[in-house]
């Protein structure tokens, strides 16, 4: 057989294999609700500063590697730190994990944060990639 038509056949068997995945429904970034919530400061005013905080619940509770990054849409406010890891967390053994991130009231208006989690989750002989996204909106104040 030649070499092209061995290279033909392991291509097709490749495609075939992620046709099944994607009909099964199974990936490799797996969706959870209920993981992360968000609570943002009850009142922001420009020049004032404030703290968003993270709720992160995971299944089963692990101490895997997690990653949580911030980012605000709009000139409305500023986030002062933008990725935060387990060790950030007010007492990273605790279930849930609290990470608070702070925030700074730039210009009137409103801001839409928009939160991302990435972890593992790892059970016996395998581990998935947990990915969250989150979003909350945050009003500022004039002073």
């Amino acid at each position: 057989m030649p070499a092209y038509a061995r290279q033909l056949g392991v291509r097709r068997v490749v495609a075939t294999a992620w046709l099944l995945l994607a009909a099964t429904g199974e990936s490799a970034v797996a969706q959870h609700d209920g993981v992360l919530e968000i609570r943002p400061p009850e009142a922001l005013t420009v020049g004032g500063r404030g703290e968003l905080q993270c709720l992160v619940r995971l299944e089963p509770p692990a101490d895997e590697p997690l990653v949580l990054t911030v980012r605000a849409e709009g000139d409305a406010l500023e986030v002062l730190r933008r990725r935060l890891l387990r060790v950030d967390a007010a007492r990273p053994s605790d279930d849930p994990l609290e990470l608070r991130v702070p925030v700074l009231g730039r210009a009137p208006g409103t801001a839409v944060l928009r939160v991302r989690l990435e972890t593992w989750s790892c059970r016996v002989g395998s581990c998935r990639r947990v990915v969250v996204e989150r979003n909350a909106r945050l009003r500022v104040d004039a002073p």
